[in-house]
């Protein structure tokens, strides 16, 4: 018998891209990183929650967004 999803767990993550951010950039992906697999993990360790992916990044021309509400399963590391 599946267990039914019972509730949804939405994650917003904000990046800046800005040329300042420069000198952080491999500190910036592993954290992303590390988010990322913590959220995996929580789906793991909790398989009622649907957790989903938002990456929305921004800088001095404008703000993107790199995911919109994925499933994270789908989401990859960097």
């Amino acid at each position: 018998m599946q267990s039914a999803v019972n509730q949804e767990v939405f994650n917003l993550i904000i990046l800046d891209e800005s040329g300042s951010m420069t000198p952080v950039i491999g500190a910036t992906i592993a954290g992303f990183n590390e988010i990322v697999q913590t959220i995996k993990g929580a789906q793991v360790q909790f398989p009622n929650q649907q957790h989903r992916v938002s990456l929305v990044t921004f800088n001095g021309l404008g703000i993107r967004t790199v995911l919109d509400n994925q499933p994270v399963a789908d989401v990859f590391l960097l």
